[in-house]
């Protein structure tokens, strides 16, 4: 904690001490090991999450901030577009990412120079994570859609059943994909391969989950359930040691041209998927 309050790693002590730790665990080189607050392992599950509605990016030094969310904390504050964000309760903010968290009163420097001190409070948020179509991106022949996650809620539901409908309806018209994944930060296996399959008319083998050594190639082991819940995958990996990835069929899909956006927010099941 020491060391947390002395380096520089921002206005949020608890942040700072996570920072910390994930800065010490990632000299073991493992794949996705990392240490996350409580409110961040439930925001990943619940889509819900402690939010100031704030969005910024690190440019040439300064945090500025790019939009904020509709009805959100900071939106209500008076936050533009443009606002450079100096301090929180005095202490200088040194990541983007901190806008998100951080409740307290904002130091903001306008574009016009004029300073300004705003209450902004971190809120309870729920994100919509169901896939969309973007219209707006979109041109003739060419279609967007956006995936925000893989989580079990988001691809389980007749929305989606739609969704898979018009994919094999654009396979027929001969359109091209685009699937944004920017910002995805995953969700559950099944999720990923019911998407994969419809996106690709695939059915292949992509790899496996294991638990000790990975297996031989043409291994004769079992796939994956095409079932929501973890527990069923969990207790086929515990007999079987490993399971057989593969995108599961679907009823209608795409195979045409297709391209996969990805940022540094794309992250877990999501790779696998791109």
């Amino acid at each position: 904690m020491r060391l947390a309050k002395s380096g520089n790693y921002g206005a949020d002590s608890r942040r700072a001490l996570i920072e910390v730790l994930n800065e010490r665990m990632s000299a073991l080189r493992m794949s996705h090991l990392g240490a996350y607050a409580p409110d961040e392992t439930a925001a990943m599950w619940t889509a819900e999450s402690l939010d100031t509605g704030a969005r910024g990016r690190l440019v040439d030094g300064e945090i500025v901030i790019v939009r904020t969310l509709p009805g959100s904390s900071a939106e209500r504050a008076g936050l533009h577009a443009g606002d450079v964000v100096i301090a929180v309760d005095g202490i200088p903010v040194q990541e983007a990412s901190d806008v998100q968290v951080l409740s307290g009163f904002w130091e903001i420097l306008r574009p016009d120079e004029t300073r300004v001190n705003l209450p902004v409070q971190a809120e309870v948020i729920r994100e919509n994570i169901q896939p969309k179509w973007l219209s707006t991106q979109e041109r003739k022949g060419v279609r967007v859609l956006k995936i925000p996650s893989f989580l079990p809620q988001a691809i389980d539901n007749d929305d989606w059943k739609l969704i898979v409908d018009e994919l094999g309806e654009m396979r027929s018209r001969g359109d091209r994909l685009v699937v944004d994944l920017r910002g995805n930060q995953g969700g559950s296996f099944p999720g990923m391969l019911r998407v994969l399959g419809a996106v690709s008319c695939r059915t292949d083998l992509i790899g496996w989950l294991y638990r000790d050594d990975p297996p031989e190639v043409g291994s004769n082991i079992g796939g994956m359930q095409n079932s929501i819940e973890a527990e069923p995958q969990l207790e086929l990996l515990e007999s079987q040691g490993a399971i057989a990835l593969s995108p599961f069929k679907t009823e209608a899909c795409f195979d045409g041209p297709l391209v996969a956006l990805i940022d540094q927010g794309t992250g877990s099941v999501s790779e696998i998927f791109a």
